[in-house]
């Protein structure tokens, strides 16, 4: 009898309910733990690509000193994109992400 049972058991293809519940519950696991640590990577993620663009533009404007003797009036194609210093104005700055101070050139993150 006990053989009967054990041949019908081998015969089966495939995986018990139980083994596939164990294996959704080890994979919500694996989720609920890396989730929170994507989502941090994110924001320093963003941090990171605004100083990367305060850099950028640190450099333009100081290129710009250099060329006119004048820091630019602001941050926009006119000033930086047309004469050449950049190729476009990061989207950081139409964010309102960075500031600018037009009497020492200095380019800071917005508070």
């Amino acid at each position: 009898m006990l053989q009967k049972i054990r041949d019908l058991i081998k015969s089966d293809k495939g995986f018990t309910l139980i083994e596939l519940v164990v294996v959704i519950v080890i994979l919500g696991i694996l989720a609920a733990i890396a989730i929170p640590r994507f989502t941090d990577r994110r924001g320093e993620a963003e941090e990171a690509a605004i100083q990367a663009d305060i850099k950028i533009l640190q450099n333009a404007v100081d290129m710009y000193y250099f060329d006119e003797a004048a820091f630019p009036s602001n941050l926009d194609e006119a000033n930086l994109v047309t004469p050449g210093y950049l190729k476009s104005i990061p989207q950081s700055v139409t964010d309102g992400e960075i500031n600018y101070d037009s009497s020492d050139g200095d380019v800071t993150p917005a508070p």
